[in-house]
């Protein structure tokens, strides 16, 4: 859409602006081009059935309407991945891991969780390292995610729901290791959550 000036005034300036009329004054009032009206209301209507609404003269909101819609459209899949660190020491060093909660958040806002990556730069041995994320108490897993004993990187774990678990605002996250490995527990773990917005 471009400004749409009056068709009298100073037509050499594109940029004149409207006046009201004022005959005691001798000032006549602007004339303006039907594109002055067409132009806007056709750009309000295709925003509005942009967002999917139907356009309805009795509904003055959709504007308003249309404008949320595509916000929300926006925020949604934007990653909002959640890590956690464990088996650090406040020097940097690495930590034998215990069977313990390691880490606690609450969502601000609904999230997707549609899986998760490990790994430890202190391989566990003797047993598979595992790992659960309880929201509210209860794990989002089927099967917990592990990593294998003599390996670093992670194997994925199944979650309860395998599309992926909608996690709600105000939820609360725990981060617990369950199972360490018998003879090295692993060290210096880092845990992702892959999740994105709804």
């Amino acid at each position: 859409m471009d400004y749409q000036p009056p068709l009298n005034g100073d037509t050499g300036d594109p940029d004149r602006g409207y006046v009201n009329a004022n005959p005691a004054l001798g000032i006549g009032g602007s004339i303006p081009p039907a594109a002055a009206f067409e132009h806007p209301q056709r750009e309000i209507l295709e925003v509005i059935e942009h967002a999917g609404l139907d356009p309805d003269g009795a509904d003055l909101t959709q504007l308003r309407q249309a404008i949320q819609q595509m916000i929300a459209d926006a925020v949604g899949g934007v990653p909002l991945d959640i890590a956690w660190v464990a088996g650090w020491g406040a020097d940097g060093a690495g930590e034998d891991l215990a069977v313990q909660t390691y880490g606690a958040v609450i969502l601000a806002r609904a999230v997707l969780v549609t899986g998760e990556r490990l790994h430890a730069e202190v391989a566990p041995t003797g047993a598979d390292l595992e790992v659960d994320v309880l929201v509210n108490g209860a794990s989002i897993y089927a099967i917990r995610p592990v990593i294998a004993a003599g390996a670093y990187v992670g194997t994925p774990g199944t979650l309860t729901t395998p599309a992926g678990v909608v996690l709600s605002a105000g939820d609360r996250l725990t981060w617990r290791v369950t199972q360490v490995g018998s003879i090295i527990a692993g060290q210096r773990l880092r845990m992702t959550l892959a999740a994105e917005a709804v």
